[in-house]
């Protein structure tokens, strides 16, 4: 005899199957993508959240979880929410004009940038600078950079 909550039935449209078939086979991506996909796809066969859960290793909770999700939300319900935490202060186009001015100009009166000469001009601080330089391998203060500033300013 069963005990507990009954299970919320899955049951699938041709559509959202290829989707969710799509997700667990996929080779990059999220390996959570993947796993959600799975779980969904063995429910709606009928397997057990318990058989899912011993299967993929994980636990019955999060068989269950996603279980519901799916139910109310489908395959939005699927996708990751909102992360706690700051939210970015420095835009994707802040740091692309970083990288840009970097690897592409020169500062007038110097031979290379300064984290705080980029960051004024940027609008961001010193301490951002460096972890965007830092992040794209950007060392603008060695010769290479140099060297690739010359070769562009002869091709202009």
């Amino acid at each position: 005899m069963k005990t507990g909550r009954p299970a919320t039935p899955i049951v699938l449209t041709e559509a959202e199957r290829i989707e969710l078939t799509r997700r667990a086979h996929q080779r990059k991506g999220s390996f959570d993508s993947r796993i959600r996909a799975e779980i969904i796809l063995a429910c709606a066969n009928g397997e057990s959240g318990v058989v899912i859960a011993q299967r993929l290793g994980i636990g019955v909770h999060t068989v269950s979880r996603w279980r519901v999700r799916f139910g109310k939300w489908r395959l939005k319900g699927l996708n990751d929410g909102p992360r706690s935490g700051r939210p970015r202060s420095i835009s994707d186009e802040q740091v692309q004009e970083v990288i840009d001015r970097t690897t592409q100009t020169r500062p007038e009166d110097a031979s290379h940038w300064t984290t705080r000469r980029m960051g004024k001009i940027v609008g961001i601080s010193p301490a951002s600078v460096q972890r965007i330089w830092q992040s794209f391998g950007l060392e603008p203060h060695r010769g290479e950079t140099a060297k690739l500033l010359e070769s562009a300013r002869r091709k202009k």
